[in-house]
């Protein structure tokens, strides 16, 4: 193991030891994942960064005032599907291929 502190640990670490780091997380401790020394991203539980009122409040005052919408957590940016005419893309690729 590279890193020093077991709560920050480089990507290619966390890559290979997922559930160990994963579990830490899990365990209460944020983990702070770094891209050649520099945080860029923190894992942590739900119950860690949903219970600060004072964050709750400026959210929720940012939402009166029309800044953001708080999503309802199912998937976003879904777009139709798109259809063309003509020969499927793929019988183009094949032929381009040959």
């Amino acid at each position: 193991m590279k890193t020093k502190d077991p709560h920050t640990v480089g990507i290619r670490e966390l890559k290979q030891r997922l559930s160990y780091y994963l579990g830490i997380a899990q365990r209460g401790r944020p983990l702070s994942i770094t891209r050649r020394g520099h945080a860029i991203l923190t894992i942590s539980t739900p119950r860690q960064w949903a219970v600060d009122p004072e964050l709750d409040a400026r959210l929720e005052e940012l939402e009166r005032e029309g800044f953001l919408t708080r999503g309802s957590g199912g998937p976003i940016g879904l777009h139709p599907r798109i259809t063309l005419r003509g020969k499927p893309i793929s019988e183009t690729v094949l032929e381009d291929r040959r």
